[in-house]
């Protein structure tokens, strides 16, 4: 459970980061917030259990039919290095 403060700086942290454009780092966040760049400094030394947040977040926003979904791409899938070519050295 987060305080008041804490929950406070956590959203606006988020509020601003999708609404900077551009580069985002704690000298933006001052600019363009009502905290200065010291208070982000401060506020992200202390440990935040993101995966409890997005699981409670996902709990009170989602139903309980629930599709889990995985992007790989990061893995090469064009040319030599598509599945199942000859160029792939991986299972055929």
């Amino acid at each position: 459970m987060l305080n008041k403060s804490r929950k406070d700086f956590i959203v606006s942290v988020l509020w601003h980061i999708l609404s900077i454009k551009g580069r985002i780092d704690f000298l933006q966040l001052g600019r363009f917030s009502n905290l200065c760049e010291q208070t982000f400094r401060n506020q992200f030394e202390i440990e935040f259990d993101f995966l409890s947040f997005n699981k409670e977040l996902i709990n009170q926003v989602v139903s309980d039919e629930r599709i889990v979904a995985f992007d790989p791409s990061y893995i090469p899938k064009s040319g030599k290095s598509t599945y199942g070519t000859e160029g792939d050295f991986g299972l055929v």
